[in-house]
Formats: C-alpha cells, structure tokens, sequence
C-alpha cells in the first residue's frame, strides 16, 4: 500500500510539473502575441469567427437537447 501511495504521489507531482511548465508556455504565447500588434488584431478577428461558429453549433445542440420526441405506440391485440 506504501508503494500505491507513493506511486500516486510522483504521479501527482509529475502531473503539476507538466501543468506548471504548460502554463509558463502558455503565458509566454500570450505575451509574445500581445507585444505584436497585427498577430494580436488577427488573433482577436479569429476569435470573434471562432465565437460565432461555437455560437452557431451550441445552438444546433441546444435545438437537439430540448427536441420532443413523439413516440407513436402501437398496440398489438391479443388473440383470444
């Protein structure tokens, strides 16, 4: 059980390391795309197209997730 733990442990630490170092990339990204301006002005025109797709699609899902659906039963009849 020891090991279990201490297994999971490293685990854990590894996986905040991973997430640590992805974050100080990910902010390095940011920054180098704030301090250019034309990127900066193409990432927001992206963004604003991507926002209107993701719009366009949860809509689509929202139309599916409160759709009726009408189930006709059909009765058989028994022999007597």
């Amino acid at each position: 059980m020891g090991r279990a733990l201490t297994a999971k442990a490293i685990e854990a630490a590894q996986e905040r390391d991973w997430q640590e170092r992805n974050d100080a990339r990910t902010l390095a990204d940011a920054n180098e795309i704030t301090s250019d301006k034309k990127r900066y002005q193409n990432a927001v025109k992206k963004a604003k197209v991507i926002a209107g797709e993701d719009a366009i699609r949860v809509r689509s899902m929202n139309a599916v997730a409160n759709k009726k659906v009408s189930i006709k039963r059909t009765t058989t009849k028994k022999k007597k």
